[in-house]
C-alpha cells in the first residue's frame, strides 16, 4: 500500500512538472527567467538615470523649463527645505526665482544611483548671487552648496522629488537672514 502511495505521490509532481514546462511563459533555464527580468530593470532604471541627468544638466543648470511637462508628472510632489508649498507649480516658480538670483547656478549631479523607480543624486550648486530673486538680494557673493536629491519615477515621469540641503549655510555664504 506504502509504495502504491509513494507511486502516485511521484505521478502527481510529475504530472505537475510537466504541466509547469509546457506552460509558454516557463523559462527552462532559471537563468534565462532572471536574465530577462533583471534585463528590464536595468533598462528601466538606465531610463530613470537619464530622466534625472536631464533634470541637472538641461532645467536646473541651463533653465530649459519647457522640459518640465515631458520629464514630471502633472501631480509630482517636490519637498525642499524652506519651499512654501509642495506642488510642482508652486516648486517651478520657487526654482525660478531662485534662478533669478543666481541666473549662472550650476548644479553637477556627483553620483547618480538607481534602484528601480528610485533615483538619488549627490550634487553641487555653485553660482554667484549677480541678481535679486526668491527674497534674495543682490549680494555678489559666491556660492557653493552640497545636497542630495531622491527621485521616484513611474512611466517615464517623475511622482515625487525630496531635496536636502542646509538651507542656512546657502544664507550664510550670502550673508543674509534666512527667510521665515
Amino acid at each position: 500500500m506504502r509504495n502504491i502511495a509513494r507511486i502516485c505521490l511521484i505521478a502527481v509532481l510529475c504530472s505537475g512538472f510537466e504541466l509547469a514546462v509546457s506552460h509558454p511563459g516557463f523559462a527552462t533555464d532559471k537563468g534565462q527567467a532572471r536574465k530577462s527580468v533583471t534585463a528590464q530593470d536595468q533598462d528601466n532604471e538606465e531610463q530613470n538615470k537619464q530622466i534625472v541627468r536631464q533634470i541637472f544638466d538641461d532645467l536646473w543648470s541651463r533653465g530649459h523649463y519647457e522640459l518640465i511637462d515631458r520629464l514630471y508628472s502633472p501631480n509630482c510632489i517636490v519637498h525642499s527645505p524652506g519651499l512654501k508649498g509642495n506642488s510642482l507649480n508652486e516648486a517651478v516658480e520657487e526654482g525660478k526665482s531662485f534662478r533669478t538670483a543666481a541666473p549662472d547656478v550650476k548644479i553637477i549631479a556627483n553620483k547618480i544611483q538607481v534602484h528601480k523607480d528610485i533615483v538619488t543624486v549627490e550634487w553641487t550648486a555653485t553660482d554667484k548671487n549677480s541678481g535679486r530673486g526668491d527674497g534674495i538680494p543682490a549680494t555678489g557673493k559666491s556660492v557653493r552648496i552640497r545636497g542630495n536629491s531622491t527621485f521616484r519615477l513611474a512611466n517615464g515621469k517623475i511622482l515625487e522629488v525630496t531635496n536636502n540641503y542646509d538651507q542656512n549655510e546657502l544664507f550664510r555664504q550670502l550673508g543674509v537672514n534666512p527667510r521665515k
